[in-house]
């Protein structure tokens, strides 16, 4: 899945664009100096009223999508409103609005913050898609809409990666590399999982590239695009679970255990879900449920949803908060690389993804 996100003079952070589109609509023409033949000049047009009602619960529910996503990143409705830039008032009222239209209570608030209710837990898959695809809406029109001026501008850099790279380590290479002195202002960020990045990196899309997978697999999706590679950092997982569950004091976990029982998993593609299947290779049981963002997951684990294998980055401030337990799997130590891919030689590259390939080791 390619949560993709186009980004002019501004990173992406998890799901929110630093770039916009703006459109202009043409909602009627003057015709002569007295107004269109026939009748008279016509007066304001409200689009709103002419708009399909199926059109305008479209955009209300992309919205409610969009506030759900928010919701689960960011641990609080304020926190939430934040990230969509509208007032606290606005996001209670929305949830308020979903939540009677539901019939059910989706979220409810903790000393914590926000917590997503069972319910919650069950919309935010498909809220998760949704946005996913609005997200991939969004990155194709932009594209084709400044594609001609990103030709003309050398200095802008394409990067594709997975998203606990985007979310976690990229901020910080990136600014390790404007200490140096590389401007890193032009930047295009596509936030997608391991299997996408070496598509779009070996298709030209983008420059460089930084997937999760195991050592063998990488080498395997890198070869099939003829990509050069190189293991910049190394990520540790985590099983992880509610303090409430029967885990969090069971002193460990057999692999063949955790195998049989039904996890909240990334979907297929995903670096974090083949290092998981490669540790237990005699399978494993069909998920409780799949989510394509690994903070989606880990909101899903905190309300009860079902055990979860995650980036140790994703799930600290949650361990260390007491919200999740990391339980140890007896036997198995999951460590995966950050493996850098690009096309051609290394001196081809730009300055900034020469100095990213740098500064990440």
């Amino acid at each position: 899945m390619c949560h993709a996100v186009m980004v002019s003079r501004k990173l992406v952070g998890g799901e929110r664009a630093g770039g916009r589109i703006q459109s202009h609509i043409v909602t009627g023409d003057r015709v002569g100096a007295s107004g269109p033949v026939g009748g008279p000049r016509p007066g304001p047009v409200n689009e709103s009223q002419h708009e399909p009602r199926d059109v305008r619960a479209a955009s209300s529910g992309l919205a409610d999508a969009r506030l759900l996503v928010a919701l689960a990143r960011g641990r609080s409705l304020s926190g939430a409103a934040a990230a969509l830039g509208v007032t606290q008032q606005a996001a209670s009222a929305r949830l308020a609005r979903l939540e009677r239209a539901l019939g059910v209570r989706i979220a409810a608030r903790i000393p914590a913050g926000t917590r997503l209710l069972p319910e919650g837990v069950r919309l935010l898959r498909a809220a998760t898609d949704l946005v996913a695809a609005a997200g991939r809406w969004t990155a194709t029109t932009a594209s084709l809409a400044t594609g001609r001026r990103e030709e003309a501008r050398p200095d802008h850099v394409r990067i594709a990666a997975s998203r606990t790279v985007v979310d976690f380590l990229l901020p910080g290479w990136l600014a390790r590399a404007r200490a140096l002195g590389v401007d890193t202002a032009d930047v295009g960020a596509l936030p997608m999982n391991s299997r996408d990045v070496v598509r779009y990196t070996g298709d030209g899309v983008c420059e460089l590239g930084f997937i999760e997978t195991p050592r063998p697999r990488a080498r395997e999706l890198a070869g099939a695009e003829g990509l050069e590679r190189a293991i910049v950092a190394w990520d540790e997982l985590v099983l992880v679970v509610p303090p409430e569950h029967p885990w969090a004091h069971a002193g460990g976990v057999e692999p063949a255990r955790l195998a049989a029982t039904p996890l909240v998993l990334r979907e297929e593609g995903s670096g974090t879900r083949e290092t998981l299947e490669r540790a237990l290779p005699g399978g494993l049981a069909a998920p409780v449920m799949v989510l394509e963002s690994s903070v989606a997951i880990r909101s899903a684990v905190i309300a009860g949803a079902g055990p979860a294998v995650l980036s140790v980055l994703v799930v600290e401030r949650d361990i260390e908060r007491g919200a999740l337990v990391p339980v140890r799997i007896l036997g198995r130590r999951l460590r995966r690389p950050i493996t850098a891919v690009w096309r051609g030689r290394r001196e081809a590259l730009t300055e900034l993804s020469r100095t990213l390939l740098a500064v990440a080791r």
